[in-house]
């Protein structure tokens, strides 16, 4: 009796550890691994950029000032959390949540100056920010009601009652339509990338933007660093990416670098590509025309 009732536990035992498993394997995959994701930590990084600045004239410059993108504040994204630096600044934020640090600035004739600026930011985890009315409309950047956009939408079935496989499939679109080339100084624009099937980062960013637009998905379009800890800020790995609202969530869909949701904590946003007239600058700093600036 006492075997029976050893062999009885035992089997007992063995069902809750299959349970346990098919458990553990569903938050792995699916929807649990959906709901995993959601439950990931938030996390801070600590970022530096470093600015040379030089007056290369033989006159002394008064009144002279150098702004350089900071890490954006974004709800349910990211928030930055502090800016530190010797140098006298102040901070701003647009409405987008761009941020800028403002450096005013004096030198005198052949002088250099160092500008260093460590920025600390806050990332999600699981962005959850509801999406706003810009990220569902038309824009200049992002012209999703154009007739050549629709097509692709309809042509390639790129629509449908789910929205994270609408997300899929445009991703999977535009990685096969597009083919990645070098740094392109001019931001060519969604309707080139259709129309050509090559660019950098700028017009993959911006085609799966306006394609996911297009297909009834909210959208945005993202300038900054991918980062996997704290970092001295290289300018030459600035990149762009878009994210698309479903499940609840913002989801970054990197297709240059064929990444499909991948961790959005290491993904800073430096620039939210909105549209804003606020904010018209494609670049990481701005300066006085008389002076001469360099990043790192």
């Amino acid at each position: 009796m006492a075997d029976s009732s050893r062999q009885v536990a035992m089997r007992h035992s063995l069902v809750v550890y299959v349970l346990v498993m098919a458990l553990a394997i569903w938050g792995w995959s699916g929807t649990g691994g959906k709901r995993l994701a959601s439950q990931r930590p938030t996390v801070t990084r600590e970022l530096v950029v470093q600015l040379t600045v030089t007056n290369a004239t033989a006159r002394f410059l008064p009144d002279q000032w150098v702004t350089v993108r900071a890490p954006a504040d974004l709800e349910g994204r990211q928030r930055l959390a502090d800016v530190k630096s010797g140098a006298q600044h102040t901070v701003t934020t647009d409405a987008s949540g761009n941020a800028w640090v403002r450096f005013p600035l004096e030198l005198a004739p052949y002088a250099s100056r160092t500008l260093r600026v460590r920025y600390s930011v806050r990332l999600n985890g699981a962005p959850h920010s509801q999406p706003k009315r810009v990220d569902r409309e038309p824009s200049v950047r992002f012209p999703s009601d154009q007739p050549a956009f629709r097509r692709v939408v309809e042509e390639s079935a790129l629509a449908s009652a789910d929205a994270e496989q609408n997300g899929r499939a445009v991703f999977n679109w535009v990685a096969g339509h597009m083919q990645a080339e070098g740094y392109i100084a001019p931001d060519l624009g969604a309707r080139y990338a259709l129309e050509h099937g090559r660019g950098d980062c700028t017009e993959y960013m911006s085609l799966t933007t306006t394609l996911a637009r297009s297909a009834g998905i909210p959208a945005r379009g993202m300038a900054g660093f991918i980062v996997d800890g704290d970092a001295v800020l290289d300018p030459a790995a600035y990149h762009n990416w878009s994210e698309a609202w479903f499940t609840g969530a913002w989801h970054i869909l990197d297709v240059q670098n064929e990444a499909w949701q991948p961790d959005p904590r290491r993904y800073v946003v430096f620039r939210h590509l909105d549209g804003s007239a606020s904010d018209p600058s494609q670049g990481l700093f701005r300066h006085s025309p008389a002076l001469e600036v360099s990043m790192r």
